[in-house]
């Protein structure tokens, strides 16, 4: 689990974005979102990850509508708030 990651929630910004078992390119796909599907992401890849052009986490999510859950990539997601590069700002300066 990975202990700087806070829960939040996103919606899809692609279509036919890939939901896969495991947080890599190889793994199984269980399904595909579509833009602005909700979802909740629940956690994220320990490191970030270059696909072609881009480079961004992988994050846990769960769709809201039917449940589908597995890993997507970030650079398709639109996350509700800015995890920072290591995780949430201290308690102190969310006042």
């Amino acid at each position: 689990k990975n202990l700087l990651f806070r829960p939040t929630t996103a919606v899809s910004t692609e279509s036919r974005v890939r939901v896969r078992e495991n947080p890599n390119l190889e793994a199984q796909t269980f399904g595909h979102l579509e833009p602005g599907d909700e979802l909740e992401v629940t956690d994220r890849s320990g490191v970030k990850v270059k696909i072609g052009e881009m480079t961004d986490w992988w994050y846990k999510i769960k769709r809201k509508s039917d449940g589908l859950e597995g890993w997507a990539y970030g650079a398709f997601l639109k996350l509700a708030s800015y995890q920072g590069e290591l995780g949430p700002r201290p308690e102190k300066d969310l006042r």
